[in-house]
């Protein structure tokens, strides 16, 4: 992984997990029960606010209804496969 930094195919974007923790406690507080979400889903929505994402890819429901409700652009705009509604 090291030799991907240096090669600049994998970039550390310089997550403060402190931060991206307390915002996954305050989106499960808000959206969990609402949205199905589940721990993973809400700490990579979490991991995606606090870096300023301009969008949020997933085909996951859950997921992608947790991401909406943090205010994130969604990918694809519209759910695909087993999950869609």
């Amino acid at each position: 992984m090291q030799t991907d930094l240096e090669a600049g195919l994998l970039a550390n974007p310089g997550l403060d997990l402190e931060a991206m923790f307390h915002r996954a406690e305050g989106l499960s507080a808000k959206y969990a029960a609402e949205t199905g979400a589940r721990s993973l889903d809400i700490l990579h929505v979490a991991a995606a606010v606090e870096l300023d994402a301009d969008a949020f890819a997933s085909f996951d429901e859950r997921q992608r209804a947790m991401a909406r409700k943090a205010g994130l652009k969604l990918l694809p705009a519209k759910g695909h496969g087993r999950d869609q509604k």
